[in-house]
């Protein structure tokens, strides 16, 4: 979940006098005081470092929520004010379009033309209940890929790539799996080793057959 600077601690950066100074800040904090005569809201500056330099990369209006951060802006040509949440796409067990699957099966508000406290309030409702849903599912998950990285303790397993695939050969049979974002997925098949022979299929199947390595 990114973390964005508020305004004092952006104000102590060398890059904040030009922002501050600009077009887009004195419109941005206007939004911001308009917001705020109907729910708290601050703006918040997105700041990167890139070779032991501060740069800014832009500016938001953040809205008061203890469960996750909230953001608001008007767009002109819709004519609107839109609440969005990045933090609902941002979970490690969790895809983004479940996550936007979680938001569809809740009743969205009203869009907003103008402002008043209870549809701001019931945007904010909205996305707390969606990403109240997205933790469950990311426990619950998350639970689900540890208990079968734990049954794997004390197999020979041979990792892929980037630890997120593997396989293990026993006596001619290959299991193979792949963790994803929200589960594991495995197969069992015959190793490609082992010959295409009734010899090969009469030891299999009677559990007798022995890998050469």
């Amino acid at each position: 979940m990114k973390n964005y600077l508020s305004l004092g601690e952006f104000k102590k950066l060398d890059i904040a006098n030009d922002v501050l100074s600009s077009t887009l800040f004195e419109s941005t904090e206007k939004l911001a005081k308009e917001v705020s005569e109907f729910y708290p809201a601050t703006i918040v500056f997105d700041v990167y470092e890139h070779e032991g330099k501060k740069h800014y990369n832009n500016m938001l209006i953040q809205l008061e929520n203890d469960l996750c951060p909230l953001y608001i802006w008007y767009y002109n040509y819709r004519k609107r004010y839109s609440v969005f949440c990045p933090a609902i796409s941002s979970f490690e067990n969790v895809e983004g379009s479940t996550a936007t699957r979680l938001l569809n099966e809740i009743d969205a508000p009203v869009t907003m033309g103008k402002l008043s406290t209870k549809k701001i309030t019931d945007w904010i409702n909205y996305y707390n209940l969606g990403y109240s849903k997205a933790v469950e599912l990311d426990k619950a998950n998350k639970a689900k890929k540890d208990a079968f990285l734990k049954s794997l303790e004390g197999e020979n397993v041979r990792w892929i790539k980037d630890g997120k695939n593997g396989e293990i050969v026993k006596n001619g049979i290959e299991f193979s799996f792949c963790i994803q974002t929200e589960y594991v997925t495995k197969k069992i098949q015959i190793y490609y080793e082992v010959p295409n022979s009734l010899e090969s299929f009469k030891a299999l199947s009677d559990n007798k057959y022995l890998s050469k390595k």
